[in-house]
């Protein structure tokens, strides 16, 4: 049996227009973003974590951008 906080996760996608349009989620999504960013380091240990560094950097400018507006 699941629990009741696992069935209210699951009904809210993580890409869903409403999430983008929350200013509450976009500044937990930039918190998260930037923790990961601080785990991995200014300078990624092989192409693997230059290509996650890259794409965190480029997920934070974009909820950024979208808390912007």
């Amino acid at each position: 049996m699941r629990s009741e906080e696992t069935e209210t996760t699951m009904e809210i996608p993580h890409h869903s227009l409403v999430a983008v349009s929350d200013p509450v989620r976009l500044r937990e999504e930039i918190a998260y973003v930037e923790a990961r960013l601080a785990e991995l380091g200014d300078d990624g240990d092989c192409a693997y974590e230059n290509a996650m560094i890259r794409f965190f950097e480029q997920q934070l400018a974009q909820r950024r951008a979208h808390l912007a507006t």
